[in-house]
């Protein structure tokens, strides 16, 4: 783990399981399919899948695709070891500035956002020490990155993301 980096999860709000009735292959009948809130991505080629993970009441599973995505040539995996969560999903706020002077150069935050939201107006109920005027800048200077993508300010989220905040 790079002790540079701090790492969060904030939970806005609980994500419920959605259920759809399908025919299940296995149970050889409709039956309701819960999402089980577990996402995997395969590639295929030149595509890479994104898919969530739905359970009969057997347990028998139906991969719903999401999203499709083109693969990218010359991008390098990384082996990571999992970072130890330093807060749990209690949405502390916190200061970036003081976070800075404690030699910490990232703050990454596992976000879970249950309805749409300006990602500025939810950062800034969340650090104490930054102005929500404050934090436009760092947006304009990409020191905010959301699945690491240079944003906007005025982005909208929903659901699940990972936030970097370079300090």
């Amino acid at each position: 783990m790079n002790s540079e980096t701090l790492y969060l999860n904030w939970n806005f709000g609980e994500i419920t399981a959605e259920k759809v009735e399908r025919y299940c292959h296995n149970c050889g009948k409709k039956v309701l399919f819960s999402d089980s809130l577990v996402r995997r991505q395969n590639a295929n080629g030149k595509n890479i899948h994104h898919y969530a993970i739905y359970k009969c009441e057997r347990g028998h599973t139906w991969n719903r695709k999401i999203e499709q995505f083109k693969a990218v040539c010359n991008l390098e995996n990384k082996v990571e070891v999992s970072p130890e969560v330093l807060e749990s999903s209690d949405k502390k706020p916190i200061e970036l500035l003081t976070l800075c002077a404690s030699g910490y150069r990232e703050v990454r935050i596992r976000l879970i956002v249950k309805s749409k939201i300006r990602i500025d107006k939810l950062l800034s109920e969340q650090i104490e020490d930054l102005s929500r005027n404050q934090l436009n800048k760092w947006f304009d200077k990409n020191k905010i990155l959301l699945d690491n993508q240079f944003i906007k300010h005025s982005q909208k989220i929903i659901g699940e993301h990972t936030l970097s905040i370079l300090l």
